[in-house]
This record gives structure tokens, C-alpha cells and sequence, in this order.
């Protein structure tokens, strides 16, 4: 299991997830254009990255949506630019992707595969981002992985339990989230198997609407649960 080697920010998740999907949506709402919503929300995702380091966040998980085509273009190019990122170079941050995302176009994956060979070797803070990715087809993928181990007499069914298929889960190499974000008022069942430890902070806002001062009343959310837990 990945664990960043400085743990700062003692007010801070030590690792945080947030739901920055439904640009579509976002966008028909307002009636805007969607190639213009997808660069608005590569830029509140660039603001994120930013927040986490000043904010000394060890762990930063974001779920992308990749729904049509404007959003997968400005991922091509945001992923190809993060590669060369000099804030990400100079702090060390390993980036890393979850996700059904081998299976996308092949400029996204290439691009993707850039940014996670550049950022490789770092452990100062993790960025993960969760494309093509949904919770379930995560814990799907862990159960056919434990099947292949099964029937290839590698393990057997009374030794598969709770903490081994957290163990085969995708996600299995970070320390589960403290804190959820979830945008929209819907959950989406973003790292579904680690939920039920993490405190969730709901917003009726979609992700092209939330703000600076959104961010501050999550964190105070989970400052102020963990002030009674400690009572």
C-alpha cells in the first residue's frame, strides 16, 4: 500500500475523493457549450491540484467523466500537459489512474501512460483520477481476479475474505479515503468498497459549481465529525 512518505496537513484528509463529473449536465443546464463546460472543468480540476498541495492533502482522488467528446479531448491535453507539469515534478507527486481507461481512444491512453511513467518514482503526494471507472466494476474486476487465483490453484474460495479482496481491488495500493465529496446530490460510487470508513459531505452543486467556499465547509464538515468522534 502506497502511503505518502511526509503526512502533513493535520486539519486535512489524508485522503480525499471528490466527484467532478456531470459537465453534460451542468452544461444543458446553463445552456452553455460543451467544449467550453469540459475547459472549465480541466481548469476547477488544475484548481484542485493546486488546493492539495497548499493545503498539504497526501492523497487527492478525482473521478473524470470521459461521456462524449469534448471531455475526452480536453483530458488528451490536460494529461499530456500534467506530464510536464513543473509543480508536479517539483513536489514529486505520482499520478496515478483507475479506471477502465486501457479500453479508451488511443491518443488518451498514450497520453495517460505519459503521465504515469513521468511520475512513477515520486512519493510525496498521489493524485488519482478515475476514468472509465465505476465502484462497482472495480469490485467486479477484484472478484474475477480471486476467480482466475481460485481455478488456477493459487488460493481457494475459504481463503478469500474481507481484507484479501481489498487486497485484489484496484484501488488496494492507497490508504481508503477520510473524506467523499459528492457533488449533485447523487452518489455515484466513487472507491464503493471504501465508503462505508469515510465520512461523505453531500452537495446539491454540480462540480462546475462548486467553489473555493464549498471546499472550506467539506473540510470544516469533517473537522467538526471528528471532533465528537474524539469526545
Amino acid at each position: 500500500m502506497l502511503i505518502p512518505s511526509i503526512l502533513k496537513g493535520n486539519d486535512m484528509p489524508k485522503h480525499l475523493a471528490i466527484d467532478a463529473t456531470n459537465v453534460r449536465l451542468w452544461a444543458t443546464k446553463n445552456t452553455i457549450d460543451l467544449k467550453e463546460a469540459a475547459k472549465k472543468s480541466i481548469e476547477k480540476i488544475s484548481d484542485l491540484m493546486d488546493l492539495q498541495l497548499k493545503k498539504d492533502i497526501p492523497i487527492l482522488t478525482m473521478q473524470l467523466s470521459t461521456k462524449n467528446e469534448e471531455e475526452v479531448n480536453a483530458l488528451k491535453k490536460f494529461f499530456r500537459e500534467l506530464a510536464e507539469n513543473e509543480k508536479i515534478h517539483e513536489k514529486k507527486v505520482r499520478v496515478l489512474v483507475l479506471g477502465d481507461w486501457y479500453g479508451a481512444e488511443q491518443e488518451l491512453v498514450d497520453a495517460i501512460k505519459l503521465v504515469l511513467d513521468k511520475t512513477k518514482n515520486y512519493d510525496q503526494y498521489f493524485l488519482n483520477f478515475c476514468v472509465k471507472y465505476t465502484g462497482q466494476e472495480e469490485i467486479l474486476t477484484a472478484v474475477k481476479l480471486l476467480l482466475k487465483k481460485v481455478q488456477a490453484a493459487k488460493t481457494t474460495t475459504d481463503s478469500i475474505t474481507l481484507e484479501v479482496l481489498k487486497e485484489n481491488l484496484p484501488s488496494s495500493y492507497f490508504i481508503p479515503p477520510e473524506l467523499i465529496i459528492v457533488n449533485g446530490g447523487l452518489y455515484t460510487g466513487l472507491l464503493l468498497w471504501d465508503a462505508p470508513g469515510a465520512m461523505i459531505y453531500c452537495t446539491d452543486k454540480y462540480w462546475l459549481d462548486f467553489e473555493r467556499r464549498d471546499f472550506d465547509k467539506a473540510i470544516d464538515f469533517f473537522n467538526r465529525k471528528i471532533d465528537v468522534q474524539e469526545e
